[in-house]
């Protein structure tokens, strides 16, 4: 009695895995890079699959607007035993990244095949340069706290970095935050200095460098980052002329009551 209930047991996991059966993407792989208007999707079914009536492939990534999974191509099973299901896309429709997911979803009147492969880079573009930076081209700044800003194509881009040429505050680079298509950081206590920035733009692959902005630093009393004292102020050499002064005359009428 044991012996039967172990074998119905295994029947039913056998019989399990006969019905879930297993999928492999074949197009896009894992860690892969999609490219062009007819970009070919392909996933292969297991030999015992053969009741599933259509494939749906999707696609999302979270550092683009689509953030969620939305289909790009469905595949109707139109063979007997058909197990290959093969599609496409248009690949420029969505933007450029490295962190999409691809998935696809088969489909019968009782169950769903689904698997996912993930890193691939779509890649058809190059980012837009930023534009509207600021601090503006040859400003001076007074006080060594400056915020930096630009304006990014969101359509092309998914990140954006401040980099210095030359001479810099602290680091060549500072990560930016982006957000739709704006990419900001705010730096403090910049040393006294003159500095030529820019801003990259990236869309996870490839890069674009924005013009070459000037920005002088001109702190009172703060020369290479270390605060010193500049020197007495007018008023104070005033008060010490007045002083000398009023002891030259005192000692000139000693000299002269002494006389007397």
């Amino acid at each position: 009695m044991r012996k039967t209930g172990i074998i119905v047991a295994l029947m039913m996991i056998l019989s399990s895995i006969m019905v879930l059966g297993a999928a492999t993407m074949r197009a896009p792989l894992a860690s892969g890079t999609v490219t062009g208007d007819a970009y070919v999707l392909n996933v292969s079914l297991a030999a015992t699959d053969v009741e599933y009536t259509e494939c749906n492939f999707t696609a999302y990534s979270t550092s683009t607007a689509t953030t969620t999974a939305t289909v790009i191509d469905t595949v109707a099973n139109t063979t007997t035993n058909q197990i290959v299901f093969e599609g496409s896309f248009n690949s420029s429709t969505i933007q450029d990244s490295n962190d999409w997911v691809f998935g696809v979803s088969c489909v019968n009147d009782s169950t769903t095949l689904t698997k996912s492969v993930t890193g691939v880079t779509v890649d058809n573009t190059e980012p837009t340069a930023a534009s509207a930076l600021s601090p503006a081209d040859e400003t001076i700044d007074e006080d060594g706290d400056v915020t930096f800003s630009a304006t990014a194509n969101d359509a092309t881009t998914t990140g954006c970095t401040l980099v210095f040429s030359g001479i810099n505050p602290g680091a060549p680079e500072y990560t930016m935050t982006y957000a739709t298509t704006s990419c900001t950081i705010s730096l403090t206590n910049i040393a006294n200095q003159e500095y030529d920035w820019y801003v990259r733009t990236t869309d996870g692959t490839d890069t674009t460098n924005s013009a070459i902005a000037d920005l002088q630093v001109k702190s009172q009393g703060v020369y290479g980052g270390n605060a010193r004292v500049v020197g007495p102020t007018a008023q104070q050499d005033n008060n010490a002329g007045a002083i000398l002064a009023v002891m030259g005359v005192m000692l000139l009428a000693w000299v002269i009551f002494k006389k007397k």
